[in-house]
């Protein structure tokens, strides 16, 4: 099973550039929480942007899929396409 997830330009400097990046896992059913640690894992300092202090997802980071808003617990199918959005502020 293979999820697509499009990576904010923000943390492209830790994919080696790369906007579109393709999660793979074996099983029928991946989780979305599944699929940030896996591409956590594969490239070293996306964690440390997506996750907060506890471990789970920070609550500036938005999921979407389909255009729908998801959870870090909320499932994905084979082919489907993760958004990854950052909340930015400052002035």
């Amino acid at each position: 099973m293979s999820v697509t997830v499009a990576i904010p330009s923000i943390l492209r400097q830790y994919t080696g550039d790369e906007g579109v990046v393709k999660i793979v896992l074996n099983g029928d059913i991946m989780y979305v929480d599944v699929c940030l640690s896996k591409l956590a894992e594969r490239f070293p300092g996306v964690g440390q942007r997506l996750y907060d202090a506890q471990g789970n997802v920070a609550g500036y980071v938005h999921l979407f899929v389909d255009g729908k808003k998801v959870s870090a617990g909320d499932s994905l199918r084979d082919g489907d396409e993760l958004v990854i959005m950052l909340a930015v502020a400052g002035g």
